[in-house]
């Protein structure tokens, strides 16, 4: 089995499954909870940052919170046709937490 140690960094890059199936993943936030608890880097682009919108700090903060952070953003997935597709715009789920 795989640990937290064996890894150097994480990175989700998911489309927008992350929206559906990672937001609340209790294997996929305890895994970046723990990187990040190493000081080890926690990334993810396009629709990935939905992966880590419920990873917090070990103080219980967002690890996004008072950061810049890039995604997939609301223009994007109105360009693409797909606001009414997903539960959330991930855009907007960033700026909340």
């Amino acid at each position: 089995m795989l640990a937290v140690t064996d890894l150097v960094l994480s990175k989700l890059s998911t489309a927008n499954l992350a929206v559906f199936d990672l937001t609340n993943n209790a294997v996929s936030i305890s895994l970046a909870e723990q990187m990040w608890k190493e000081g080890k880097p926690v990334s993810a682009i396009c629709h990935g940052p939905a992966a880590i919108t419920n990873v917090k700090d070990p103080n219980g903060k967002h690890i996004v919170s008072g950061r810049r952070v890039t995604s997939f953003s609301n223009e994007e997935e109105e360009q693409v046709q797909l606001t009414k597709a997903i539960p959330y715009l991930v855009e907007t789920r960033l700026k909340e937490v």
